[in-house]
């Protein structure tokens, strides 16, 4: 069973998932929820723009981002932005994927990223 996305259908540049420690300030912040345990799943993205300045996702046409049209969502492709999500995992009574059977989910945006690769 699955939801619409949270996101506009966006180009990834680097994708990553599996198990993820979380610190803060060099403190463990381990998960007590489900899931790899103390560990948490992670995911990261390096991904074209999606959020303008004011942090918002926004429509083509300027409105606020309706997750059941992902195909008419605003994106830049001069802009670049890293997504880190960690989460516990759904439990085994899952019935839905909207909202997301998580006990736990933190997802950050940053802005102002630049990729640079070097030929060693």
């Amino acid at each position: 069973m699955a939801a619409g996305p949270v996101l506009p259908t966006v180009f990834n540049l680097i994708t990553t998932w599996g198990p993820a420690e979380i610190t803060h300030n060099g403190v463990r912040f381990d998960n007590p929820y489900d899931g790899p345990v103390p560990e948490w799943v992670g995911h990261t993205m390096t991904t074209v723009g999606v959020r303008g300045p004011d942090g918002s996702v926004r429509t083509t046409d300027g409105e606020i981002f309706d997750f059941s049209q992902a195909g008419n969502g605003a994106v830049d492709k001069n802009d670049l932005e890293f997504h880190l999500v960690f989460h516990d995992a759904p439990g085994p009574s899952r019935t839905a994927n909207l909202p997301p059977p998580l006990s736990f989910f933190y997802h950050l945006t940053f802005e102002r990223v630049k990729v640079e690769i070097k030929q060693r």
